[in-house]
């Protein structure tokens, strides 16, 4: 388990160049610190030397930094996962040969290639599944596009123009090198509900996606009692939130009875009241 500061630093080592992605949206707890950890990971590629984020440390870890698009951030994008919102910025990249999708909502790209101009629209709700759909129009211009597969994925295809590739992963992303007109790429990637055990507590995640109980919807504190072994499926249903909006919210069997849980976005956003009641993590009680 490394520390925010710790992925900072390898983000940096990356050497990423944010896209002018278009990206105007909230960004949330989605970007759970267990999420962040897989989706720095990139393929061996040359890409351009712009960092997002100084290496220096002290001044890494605090104060007032710009980015390259202008923006800026505080030291707030360096105490865990309530920072880790900020690499939603890092959704996609371009590097010499191509672009990276890191994470696939919606968004919208615009890169040149051989003074040709690529244009990609993601259509993606991670609060739903991990399914995405992808449009690509490159004026016949040819470059590699890269796509994440997630560390979470068990299931992962990619359809290219209604065919399904058999591409292998590399470094963690499926690429694909072509000239590209108007085509289109189809993401198959089923979200199953996931323990997370550490320490005696378990936490589940859908994708990714953290679930949070709210003492609104659930006893908090009903322990989970079935057996289930980390990273492992657990028994889910959709659920509908009627006590208040949530992007998802699932029913699951903890053997000392049914407990809803919803994303921790929307569950966290009560954090500030004096009647909240929020947790990520379970108790754990076998059954004798």
């Amino acid at each position: 388990g490394l520390d925010c500061r710790q992925h900072i630093g390898l983000f940096h080592r990356r050497k990423v160049r944010q896209l002018d992605s278009g990206i105007h949206r909230k960004l949330s707890a989605v970007h759970h610190i267990a999420q962040f950890r897989d989706q720095v990971r990139q393929p061996d590629i040359a890409l351009d030397l712009v960092a997002a984020f100084p290496d220096i440390p002290g001044k890494a870890v605090g104060g007032f930094q710009m980015l390259q698009n202008g923006r800026s951030y505080g030291c707030c994008a360096c105490i865990g996962s309530a920072g880790t919102a900020i690499f939603g910025l890092t959704s996609a990249v371009k590097g010499e040969d191509g672009i990276l999708l890191n994470f696939l909502w919606n968004l919208k790209i615009k890169a040149e290639f051989g003074g040709k101009t690529a244009k990609i629209t993601v259509v993606g709700n991670p609060f739903k599944s991990g399914n995405a759909k992808i449009a690509v129009s490159g004026e016949g211009c040819g470059f590699s596009l890269y796509i994440r597969i997630p560390e979470w994925a068990d299931d992962f295809s990619v359809i290219l123009n209604g065919k399904t590739l058999e591409t292998k992963a590399e470094n963690g992303y499926i690429k694909i090198n072509k000239k590209w007109s108007a085509d289109t790429i189809e993401i198959k990637c089923p979200t199953p509900v996931k323990a997370v055990i550490k320490n005696g507590k378990i936490a589940f995640e859908k994708g990714a996606i953290v679930l949070a109980s709210d003492k609104r919807i659930a006893d908090l504190d009903k322990p989970f009692t079935r057996s289930v072994k980390n990273g492992k499926t657990v028994r889910s249903c959709a659920a509908f939130n009627a006590r208040f909006k949530s992007n998802t919210c699932v029913e699951i069997d903890f053997g000392s009875g049914l407990v809803l849980l919803c994303d921790y976005a929307q569950a966290g956003k009560n954090y500030d009241d004096e009647n909240s009641g929020v947790t990520v993590w379970h108790d754990i009680k076998r059954k004798a």
